[in-house]
């Protein structure tokens, strides 16, 4: 007769048939240590069943200990925004204000092209040669006509 070890071995314990169950209640009759090898089996699958039945329920605090992990991270994020929101708020007004204000003096000014003429325009060559134009006053045209009233005085 063959020992139940190796019946055991073979197949699942859940997938013996009737007729190998009695096959090894017969045999354990007359040998002992396929007995506790039936039994440890028997013991085995039995916990493997109720373990199987068994439904996995979270421990009472788990909702809230994942609830207080979430709104941990948000505080994070939300901490990290608000410091730097402190810190570039003060630069950020700074340059809105600098836009506006080239933006005010670009439609309060008159454009530079109204102000001169083509004739007050100094070309590289005459800056270079020093050469005036005929509508050029001299220095001393300009102090003859500014101080000329003060010495008739």
């Amino acid at each position: 007769m063959k020992h139940i070890t190796e019946i055991l071995d073979e197949k699942p314990f859940a997938e013996l048939t009737a007729e190998e169950l009695q096959t090894i209640k017969a045999h354990c009759k007359a040998c002992l240590s396929c007995e506790n090898a039936f039994r440890a089996a028997l013991i085995s699958f039995e916990l493997l069943q109720a373990k199987r039945m068994e439904q996995a329920m979270p421990s009472p605090f788990f909702h809230t200990r994942v609830l207080a992990a979430i709104n941990r991270e948000r505080t994070k994020v939300s901490q990290v925004f608000t410091l730097w929101w402190r810190a570039s708020a003060p630069i950020i007004a700074l340059l809105l204000l600098f836009v506006i204000s080239l933006l005010g003096l670009t439609i309060m000014l008159p454009s530079s092209e109204d102000e001169f003429s083509t004739s007050e325009i100094i070309s590289t060559e005459m800056a270079i040669t020093d050469k005036r134009q005929a509508s050029e006053l001299t220095n001393d045209e300009v102090f003859r006509a500014i101080y000329g009233n003060e010495r008739r005085k």
